[in-house]
């Protein structure tokens, strides 16, 4: 390994923690002066200084000292443009993405598993609705009914699916094609990141899945409303739509919106999207409807995080694929045990440089 990998990897994990050279050399117990020079790749790091800043920075020792394989390119879905910290972050995340799709390639391929990616090359040019109608038949589901189980889902259409913490609040999930490693989808349970969210996430990243060599797409931004729009359609078919606002209409104007949004498993904001699209007003004026009349009925104001009467859990979410494979290829004597990381206890935080598998080989 060469000290500047080495200094890069520290320097990645610094700023991703929001550390300082002076912050870290407290918690190492190492000189700044030495910390500069590892950093920087003057000196060559001792193992007990290894030691030391990966205790200090709560990751593995290998993450300073391995390459791994290169970080895929992926798309982020984002609130906002990120911080310096986000990024940081998002690209600590894209070599742990590289990582576990290696190790999840190298299970399919001992357990003889791998299976043909579900969806046909169909898509190219399709505006979001009629996609979605596609995407929904190609998955064997009525028009009418909602999805039920997302996750496993696409599992069955062999999208490879993690659902984990990024401890990022303003990035919510991301995506691989299928060409650079893929597809696979990454979904971020973070404390405040609401179920509906998660749900509404998973189809927004189907969509740029489906849309890798989508024609007309000029700009990023074009991109991501093209898979906002898709996900609404995907989740909440319009004519399902239709006759649900119907079956409600003899309700208040919340109590419509927070009706329709728990049959579709969607949030509050995805059913008022839809229903100003669908009377031709712009969004903010329902929003700012809805969020009044909520406060006069419940006596408390929504954020725009917030979601009223929320999912606690993603709805009959089967058992993850990828710990399947583990188990599986541990039981046929494929992997040992010493090489596969347990997975976290409940309440454990997790770091984007933590693995749930280690090297398999």
């Amino acid at each position: 390994m060469e000290n500047r990998q080495i200094g890069s990897n520290i320097r990645l994990n610094m700023k991703y923690r929001g550390l300082s050279i002076r912050e870290l050399s407290e918690s190492s117990g190492l000189s700044t002066s030495t910390l500069s020079n590892i950093i920087n790749g003057k000196e060559t790091a001792t193992s007990k200084s290894l030691i030391a800043i990966s205790k200090a920075l709560n990751i593995p020792i290998s993450r300073l000292t391995e390459e791994g394989p290169a970080p895929v390119t992926m798309r982020f879905r984002t609130s906002k443009s990120p911080s310096a910290r986000e990024k940081a972050g998002r690209e600590l995340l894209a070599g742990d993405a590289a990582r576990w799709l290696r190790d999840f390639r190298e299970l399919e391929a001992f357990s003889g598993s791998e299976t043909k990616y579900a969806f046909a090359e169909t898509y190219t040019g399709l505006n979001p609705e009629t996609m979605a109608k596609n995407a929904r038949k190609e998955l064997k589901l009525d028009t009418e009914s909602p999805i039920s189980d997302i996750i496993s889902l696409l599992e069955n259409a062999r999208i490879r699916i993690r659902i984990r913490p990024f401890g990022l609040s303003e990035t919510f999930g991301s995506s691989v094609g299928k060409y650079d490693g893929g597809p696979a989808i990454f979904i971020n349970s973070d404390r405040g990141i609401t179920v509906e969210r998660q749900i509404f996430t998973a189809a927004h990243e189907l969509a740029h899945i489906l849309m890798e060599h989508r024609a007309g797409a000029e700009t990023e931004e074009e991109d991501e409303k093209a898979a906002d729009e898709f996900a609404s359609f995907f989740l909440m078919p319009d004519h399902s739509f239709k006759n649900k606002i119907l079956d409600y209409c003899g309700y208040s104007f919340v109590d419509m919106v927070i009706k329709t949004k728990a049959f579709f498993n969607v949030s509050w904001q995805t059913v008022l999207k839809r229903y100003a699209q669908l009377n031709g007003y712009a969004y903010q004026d329902f929003y700012d409807y809805f969020i009044d009349m909520y406060q006069a009925k419940y006596g408390r104001r929504l954020s725009n995080r917030d979601e009223p009467f929320p999912l606690r859990t993603l709805p009959s979410v089967s058992s993850d694929r990828f710990l399947k494979l583990v188990r599986e290829n541990y039981e046929n004597g494929c992997i040992s045990f010493s090489k596969v990381d347990l997975p976290l206890s409940k309440g454990e935080s997790f770091s984007p440089s933590k693995p749930l598998l280690s090297k398999i080989r």
